[in-house]
C-alpha cells in the first residue's frame, strides 16, 4: 500500500475585503471562491507534476450551519448555541482552466446541494449512531469513533 506524504503549507494573509471584492465581481459567496481557488491550487499542482487535470477527481466535504436565522437569534438570546451541522458533498472542477468559470460551477453546485435535502439527511443519519443500542455497533468500526 502506497503511503501518503503528508505536509502543511502556508500563505501569506489575506484581505478578506479583497476576497470579498474579487467574489461579488463573479457573483458568488467567499465560500465559493476560496473552494475553488482550492480546486485551482490542485490542478496547478496535477499539471506541475506532470498529469492531467482532466482525469482526476476531487470530491470533498463541505459542512453546512442547518440552524435557520430565527433558532440562531432565540439561541443568541438565550446564550446557548448547538451544533446543528450537516454536509455536502461535491466535485471539485479541477479540469477547468478558467478560475471564474471554476467559481461559477462550484457556486451553483454548492446552490443545488444547499437546496436539495443532503445536509439534513446526513445530519439525520450521522445522528441516529449515538442514538443506536451499543449491542448493534458491536465490530462496526464507527464504534470506536463513538466512544
Amino acid at each position: 500500500m502506497r503511503r501518503a506524504l503528508r505536509g502543511a503549507a502556508f500563505s501569506r494573509p489575506l484581505s478578506r475585503a479583497r476576497l470579498r471584492k474579487a467574489s461579488a465581481q463573479i457573483d458568488c459567496t467567499l465560500n465559493d471562491f476560496v473552494l475553488s481557488g482550492v480546486a485551482g491550487a490542485v490542478r496547478k499542482h496535477l499539471e506541475e507534476s506532470g498529469r492531467d487535470p482532466a482525469l482526476t477527481r476531487l470530491t470533498v466535504v463541505i459542512p453546512v450551519d442547518l440552524h435557520s436565522p430565527r433558532s440562531l437569534k432565540e439561541m443568541k438570546q438565550k446564550g446557548v448555541l448547538t451544533n446543528h451541522l450537516g454536509t455536502v458533498s461535491m466535485q471539485l472542477p479541477v479540469a477547468v482552466a478558467d478560475a471564474a468559470e471554476r467559481a461559477r460551477l462550484v457556486g451553483r453546485a454548492m446552490t443545488e446541494s444547499l437546496e436539495s435535502q443532503e445536509p439534513l439527511m446526513q445530519y439525520k443519519s450521522l445522528s441516529s449512531f449515538h442514538k443506536m443500542p451499543q449491542g448493534l455497533l458491536v465490530g462496526c468500526s464507527i464504534r470506536r469513533r463513538i466512544r
